[in-house]
């Protein structure tokens, strides 16, 4: 999906964000489930990149990287490269 090496990924959204994910990584090999009232998880292979870093900050508060943790400290690294520059 985006170049990098391919990972499992899981992902917390926003319910409203629905349609999005599933316009994203479809519903073939992807587990999604319930994780309260007002959230939902996927959980989907991935290639871990800039690009889907920056799909991820694309939803802001919407959205949080779970697991795995080596994936969320690459996540904070790209981040904290950003927040060098400003």
């Amino acid at each position: 999906m985006y170049g990098g090496e391919q990972r499992l990924v899981e992902i917390r959204f926003i319910n409203p964000l629905l349609d999005a994910v599933v316009d994203r990584f479809g519903t073939k090999d992807v587990q999604y489930a319930k994780v309260d009232d007002t959230h939902f998880s996927v959980t989907a292979k991935v290639e871990i990149s800039d690009q889907f870093f920056g799909w991820i900050l694309g939803f802001g508060k919407k959205a949080k990287l779970l697991y795995p943790d080596a994936v969320i400290a690459q996540f904070r690294a790209y981040m904290d490269k950003i927040r060098e520059m400003y």
